[in-house]
């Protein structure tokens, strides 16, 4: 059996159908997700974005432990770990290795910020290089069955077998803890300031192993909510920073609730719209997310720049033909991501509260001889 984390995105409003499913509560934080008959309560858990303690993901550690407090289970596979006799009368079962049996309530304690997540450090090696413009997809698979846990919008520091260290915007989303997605620029494109580090990366060959120290920054989604209300993800990026704003995305697909997203995606001349077909297709398939290009078929101005204003403008328009009352049922958040300086001076202009912007900028890379 894999021990990789694969999960199929859900369309329209990003919510499944709970025919033939279990419902799983959880406690004490409260909220559920649904469950396939057969399918662990990890691996359906995190397909639905709820931030699960694991380690391994094959039954061997342990560190996905919970107790069952109403339901009954099924076990899947045998685990290597031996629960305790008092662990065993008191319910508590491995969620890599245990499926629903019927409608459940667990007892769990989920990873709600970076500091819950212990820093790991995993074998990687490269499995798939896709070139898209002048920026490569590189695709890392963790080798003896490892697993990266981690919340979207965290970064990855790779030591490279030159000797060369640098650290990496997670573009892959937390459900696939068996794969490791970067997105690195050519050192022809100049996209910024990490070419030195992408030289190293894009010269590695499949039988090449690097290490892998993550998750490392504390910039994520704001979960929760205010009395109740979903919230709006305003995500705005420019060039390569739709790397960190894609895992964050492809979480918020998985979330069973009622959360919307809206991406502004201010092209660069040199890496323009790279995944421009991908996030076409997502606003197409999800009805809770907008997707906003500027410029349009990265058709840019004369001397080769967007202004912070005509971006902004656009994001404007977009949110005053949203619903009206959208303001008074919903919360908005904001997420500057390698953005300028300058964008973020147009998103103060709209009124925005500073609790309400999270801004950061691409991870510093370095080399080391």
């Amino acid at each position: 059996m894999s021990n990789g984390i694969v999960t199929t995105a859900r369309t329209k409003n990003w919510k499944m159908s709970k025919s033939d499913h279990y419902l799983v509560k959880i406690e004490p934080a409260g909220g559920s997700f649904t469950s396939l008959p057969g399918r662990s309560l990890l691996h359906s858990g995190l397909a639905a974005g709820r931030s699960l303690p694991y380690g391994c993901a094959n039954g061997s550690c342990g560190e996905c432990r919970a107790r069952v407090i109403a339901g009954s289970t099924q076990r899947l596979q045998h685990a290597d770990y031996p629960l305790t006799e008092t662990e065993k009368i008191n319910g508590v079962c491995l969620l890599c290795s245990t499926a629903a049996g019927s409608d459940l309530t667990i007892e769990v304690v989920e990873a709600n910020s970076p500091d819950n997540i212990p820093l790991q450090q995993l074998k990687a090696k490269l499995a798939r290089v896709e070139q898209l413009q002048d920026v490569s997809i590189m695709e890392f698979k963790f080798t003896r069955g490892g697993a990266l846990r981690f919340l979207p919008g965290q970064d990855a520091l790779l030591d490279l077998p030159d000797g060369t260290r640098s650290q990496w915007p997670i573009a892959s989303c937390p459900c696939n803890a068996s794969l490791l997605e970067l997105h690195v620029p050519s050192q022809a494109a100049e996209c910024d300031a990490r070419n030195t580090a992408a030289g190293s990366l894009l010269s590695l060959h499949g039988r090449d192993r690097l290490s892998v120290t993550a998750p490392t920054g504390s910039f994520t989604l704001k979960s929760g909510s205010e009395a109740g209300l979903p919230t709006h993800h305003i995500f705005i990026t420019e060039g390569l920073g739709f790397a960190r704003a894609q895992g964050m995305l492809e979480h918020l697909f998985n979330l069973e609730n009622e959360d919307r997203a809206t991406l502004l995606w201010l092209a660069t001349p040199q890496c323009g719209h790279y995944r421009h077909n991908l996030c076409r297709s997502w606003d197409d398939a999800y009805d809770n997310f907008s997707y906003l290009a500027v410029p349009e078929n990265s058709d840019f101005s004369a001397n080769g720049e967007i202004s912070a204003s005509e971006g902004i403008s656009v994001l404007r328009e977009h949110l005053n033909a949203i619903d009206n009352t959208e303001a008074e049922h919903i919360k908005r958040q904001f997420y500057l991501i390698d953005t300028s300086d300058a964008v973020a001076l147009e998103i103060q202009k709209l009124g925005i509260g500073q609790d309400r912007i999270n801004r950061i900028e691409h991870a510093t890379n370095q080399t080391a001889g």
